[in-house]
């Protein structure tokens, strides 16, 4: 399971970071064109945008469930194994 994890963490940022490079070079293809640009271009590319962010938003919330669960399962481990984690909290 933690395999998986970091796998999909890995795959996610990579994926961040092809997103970011094309969404840069968008930006700026945008920025020079904005003139030649009807509204309802400029509504779509704003639209398509936020969609885009909502699924990444999604996503960064499921790795961050799957790392609360990877957290959990190792508390309760530890637990069993007799090493109480409140106690290191707090020193």
């Amino acid at each position: 399971m933690i395999l998986l994890a970091k796998k999909t963490l890995e795959n996610s940022i990579e994926e961040n970071k092809k997103s970011k490079n094309n969404k840069n070079e968008d930006n700026k293809n945008n920025t020079n064109s904005n003139n030649n640009v009807s509204k309802e271009e400029l509504i779509g590319y704003h639209k398509g945008a936020l969609t885009t962010l909502s699924k990444e938003r999604a996503e960064l919330q499921r790795l961050l469930q799957i790392v609360e669960q990877l957290m959990k399962h190792h508390i309760v481990e530890l637990k069993n194994l007799g090493v109480d984690i409140t106690k290191q909290k707090k020193e």
